[in-house]
Formats: C-alpha cells, structure tokens, sequence
C-alpha cells in the first residue's frame, strides 16, 4: 500500500512541474512569434487555444490522481 501511495505522491509531485515546464517553452515560443510580428489576432487564437489545452491537461492529470487513489 504504500509503495502506491508513494508512486502516487510523486506523480502528484512531477506532474506540475512538467506541466509549467511545458507552458514556459510555450510562452518563449509566444515570444518569439510576438518577435516576428504575426498578426496579433492570430497570436490571440493561439494564446487562448494554449490556455484551453493546458486546462484540459490539467483536469485529466488531476483526474488520473483522483482514479489512482480511489482504486488502490
């Protein structure tokens, strides 16, 4: 039991830090489009579909979470 709770408590752990690892290489590539002066419309689509899949993440991880510990 808990070996699993451990397994679990590091997935809660490493998760995060994946996840605002993937948004900092994210908004550097923001950055770099805001650089080459794309239409900002577009740069605003993109910024708001970036925040709705990253949510989206975050919901599933945090429900994976959830399932992991309500099963073991």
């Amino acid at each position: 039991m808990i070996p699993i709770m451990n397994k679990v408590y590091k997935n809660i752990v490493t998760s995060p830090v994946k996840y605002i690892n993937t948004f900092i290489i994210a908004k550097n590539i923001l950055q770099d489009i805001n650089k080459s002066m794309i239409v900002s419309r577009v740069k605003q689509i993109v910024l708001s579909s970036l925040i709705f899949i990253s949510f989206l993440f975050f919901i599933i991880i945090s429900l994976v979470i959830s399932f992991s510990i309500k099963y073991y």
